[in-house]
């Protein structure tokens, strides 16, 4: 028995590994087909009279560079849908060689049959896990590039606009340069909570620039402005009734790491669940946002379950008993498939009023665990 569950699993892995090169290479060989042009002049652009090996060579590289990133994104969401598409081909295969007759007739039950695809999946779906909370997070930066950018892996400098570092402080800056740890010309509101849990300013310090050396940010002429509201309402000059004070360093829970992810909040799918957590308990987010995110955060693990079920669901229709056709079994899982892999897609874009952020995405996931039981229960042996 083992023998024979061993065997299929290793088809399905094949077929599933062959399904992915075959998706990703397609992709991958249509935008290289209309954008060789410019990955090339990227690749001649340092030096014109290079060789035409050299500019051939750096050209793969480029390509390489931007894409490898770019894949592993792609994996994240293609998952599911690969998954579904190999059982299909791997049941297919099987029934045409009468392989399932012979199991059968052997006194193998059809359910039994059905554990080695679903052990697979549980190993794509692990290996989505950790593609989505460590490898893709590590290099979230690169898939904000373009073509002119390849060969760059860093972060490039922007601007920072106020954040709360989780405290009471609101940093912004004019420029953040990510490989330094620098800050230009930052400016740092320090903050107090009102009785009506609103914050006004208390003073503010400026300086020239600001290196992160790991546990704090050290300024360079660094100066603390206290902010005298009375004076002010009194029409007295700010300026005669203020002391400046030297500031030589800020202890800060917003490290260029947070500056990173803060940054990289429109790629929000792309961050980890860690990542995402400092990010909505570092504050300073409208209620709309946080939610937003917290529906990212659990989506992904929604629709990884979603997609899950969907197989559960479609697999019962290739388990054929006789041999056959297969367009009537794939007519048969195609709307399940929709269904299944739809709720999964709308596991972290649907908003549903009246239900924690955390608990909406996991909605569709139980509109489909029903559909799945009774499916995966109706397998005839």
């Amino acid at each position: 028995m083992n023998t024979i569950h061993r065997y299929i699993a290793r088809v399905y892995l094949i077929n599933v590994l062959s399904l992915l090169v075959f998706l990703f290479g397609f992709i991958v060989v249509v935008d290289v087909f209309v954008n060789l042009r410019r990955f090339a002049d990227q690749a001649s652009s340092g030096a014109p009279d290079e060789s035409p090996l050299r500019t051939a060579v750096l050209t793969v590289l480029l390509i390489i560079d931007i894409w490898v990133p770019r894949l592993l994104q792609l994996f994240n969401y293609l998952g599911g849908v690969v998954l579904i598409g190999a059982m299909g081909f791997t049941c297919a295969q099987m029934v045409r060689g009468r392989e399932f007759v012979a199991l059968l007739a052997s006194g193998v039950s059809l359910q039994s049959l059905a554990r080695p695809f679903l052990v697979v999946a549980l190993l794509v779906t692990g290996a989505q896990i950790v593609n989505m909370e460590v490898v893709v997070p590590s290099m979230a930066h690169m898939l904000t590039r373009s073509i002119s950018d390849s060969g760059d892996r860093s972060v490039r400098s922007f601007r920072l606009p106020p954040s709360p570092d989780g405290e009471t402080r609101l940093f912004s800056a004019a420029r953040f340069i990510d490989a330094e740890q620098r800050l230009i010309a930052p400016l740092i509101y320090e903050r107090e909570k009102t009785a009506d849990g609103t914050f006004s300013v208390r003073s503010v310090i400026v300086a020239d620039s600001a290196q992160w050396d790991g546990e704090a940010w050290v300024l360079e002429n660094g100066l603390r402005e206290p902010v005298n509201r009375r004076s002010e309402q009194e029409g007295a000059d700010p300026i005669e009734t203020r002391t400046l004070e030297v500031v030589d360093r800020v202890e800060s829970r917003l490290s260029p790491e947070r500056i990173k992810v803060r940054y990289l909040t429109g790629l929000a799918e792309n961050l980890s669940f860690r990542q995402l957590g400092e990010i909505i308990d570092g504050g300073g987010l409208t209620d709309g946002k946080a939610s937003e995110l917290e529906r990212i955060r659990f989506g992904r693990y929604a629709s990884l379950l979603a997609g899950l079920l969907t197989l559960m669901a479609t697999l019962p229709c290739f388990l054929l008993r006789m041999p056959g056709p297969m367009i009537r079994p794939a007519m048969r899982a195609a709307p399940i498939a929709m269904i299944g892999l739809g709720a999964a897609a709308a596991a972290s874009t649907l908003p549903l009023p009246g239900l924690p952020a955390w608990l909406g995405p996991f909605v569709p996931a139980l509109i489909v665990l029903p559909l799945a039981i009774a499916l995966y229960s109706s397998i005839k042996s």
